[in-house]
């Protein structure tokens, strides 16, 4: 009996641990619209946003201007592909820390986005 009664503990004990080690990736922490606080260590003043969608698809606001682009991570890295026949590739280190994105050298600046 208390053979069994272990056995049940620790078959218990590591569901526990695989369940917890679970936690979102990356890719499902990015999706939601972001507003951009700061380019190239500067804070902005002009409205930019950033929404990531589950579909790989992005809608990019800089000022009054909307592009709508593609986007995949991988190799811990973001990949931007803009334009109707994806003319623009951006290839960017980023970090992403609880509701702070990081987006390395896209297009010549570094960009610090906020989860809104």
């Amino acid at each position: 009996m208390k053979k069994t009664t272990c056995y049940y503990l620790a078959i218990a004990m590591i569901l526990l641990f695989l369940f917890v080690g679970c936690g979102k990736t990356d890719e499902e922490k990015i999706i939601g619209t972001w507003e951009v606080i700061k380019v190239d260590g500067e804070e902005t003043e002009v409205d930019n946003s950033m929404t990531f969608s589950e579909d790989g698809s992005v809608i990019l606001i800089i000022g009054s201007d909307t592009e709508q682009a593609q986007y995949e991570i991988a190799d811990g890295k973001i990949i931007f592909n803009i334009g109707q026949l994806n003319v623009y590739t951006y290839t960017s280190d980023y970090k992403l820390e609880k509701n702070i994105l990081t987006i390395y050298d896209f297009n010549g600046a570094d960009f610090e986005l906020k989860k809104k």
